[in-house]
C-alpha cells in the first residue's frame, strides 16, 4: 500500500458540498482516507477573480499506481463540472489536472502536451485534485510530476498539508512541510 496526498480546491458553485462530494468519491476509488486538513479559504493565485478559494488535503492509503489515481481524479473533477481548456484552441477537454496548473495533477502534464509550450493558464473552477506526493516518490512522466513542482511557492497548498503533516520530508527539496512553509514568502 501506498500513501497519497491529494489536495482538492474549487472557488465555483457550492464549493463545500463539492469539496465533500469529491472526498467521499475518492475514499471510494482511491483507498481508505487516513487524515484530512481542515478547509481553508485564500484568494485565486495567480489570477484575479471574485471568488475565494476552499482548499483540503487529502490522504489515503491505496493500492493504486499514480497514473491510476491521477485518472480517478480526472474523472472526479468531470464529474463535478470541471471544464479544462485545450491549450491550443481552448476547447474543453478531461485531460490533466493540478490547482492553478491546468497542465496536470501533480503539476501535473496534459497527455501528449509540451508542458513548457503549453505555458500556465489559471483560472476559476468547480474542482480541482492535484496529487502532491505519492509516498516520496519521485514521478516524471508525459502526464504526471510528482511531487507537485510549485508546491512550495503555494500558501493554499503548504498551511493545509502542514497542519496533517508538518514533519513530511519532500523527496526533492529535502526539507520538511514545516520548514517550506516557514520559507515561503507571499
Amino acid at each position: 500500500m501506498a500513501r497519497v496526498i491529494l489536495l482538492t480546491g474549487g472557488n465555483l458553485g457550492d464549493v463545500r458540498a463539492t469539496l465533500a462530494g469529491a472526498r467521499l468519491k475518492l475514499a471510494e476509488r482511491v483507498g481508505a482516507e487516513t487524515a484530512a486538513s481542515s478547509l481553508w479559504e485564500s484568494p485565486p493565485w495567480g489570477f484575479e477573480a471574485p471568488e475565494q478559494f476552499l482548499n483540503q488535503v487529502l490522504i489515503f492509503e491505496t493500492a493504486l499506481e499514480p497514473e491510476h489515481v491521477l485518472d480517478i481524479c480526472q474523472q472526479i473533477e468531470r464529474e463535478a463540472g470541471r471544464i479544462r481548456p485545450r491549450a491550443a484552441d481552448g476547447i474543453a477537454t478531461g485531460t490533466g489536472t493540478g490547482t492553478g496548473c491546468q497542465a496536470g495533477a501533480g503539476c501535473n502534464k496534459t497527455a501528449g502536451a509540451d508542458h513548457e509550450a503549453m505555458g500556465r493558464q489559471y483560472g476559476s473552477r468547480t474542482l480541482d485534485i492535484d496529487i502532491l506526493f505519492y509516498d516520496d516518490r519521485v514521478i516524471d512522466t508525459p502526464r504526471l510530476t510528482v511531487p507537485h513542482p510549485l508546491m512550495q511557492q503555494r500558501g493554499f497548498v503548504l498551511r493545509p498539508l502542514c497542519e496533517v503533516l508538518p514533519g513530511f520530508m519532500h523527496p526533492v527539496l529535502h526539507k520538511s512541510v514545516r520548514q517550506l512553509l516557514d520559507e515561503l514568502s507571499e
